[in-house]
């Protein structure tokens, strides 16, 4: 059964992980509420290696829902949000 904690066990601290992943939109990767260039660049450095995102905010960079993180979550970010990249 799929928890998300990896404790085998759905309980409250699911509950508790799942309402702090949700409380900021997909893509606002620093989460500060607001996606804008910074989140992008964030990204972006993370693709190019220059920097690597924490496991607590990579859920908010895969912007396409794909998985991974890559050129494509920058893209889709930049083209959803018209931020210039």
């Amino acid at each position: 059964m799929p928890c998300m904690n990896n404790d085998g066990v759905v309980n409250a601290a699911d509950l508790s992980k799942l309402k702090a992943l949700l409380k900021y939109k997909i893509g606002d990767v620093n989460r500060d509420g607001k996606i804008n260039s910074t989140d992008i660049t964030l990204i972006k450095n993370h693709i190019s290696k220059k920097a690597i995102l924490s496991d607590a905010v990579l859920w908010y960079a895969d912007v396409n829902g794909d998985g991974s993180i890559d050129i494509s979550d920058f893209m889709k970010l930049g083209n959803d949000y018209n931020i210039p990249y």
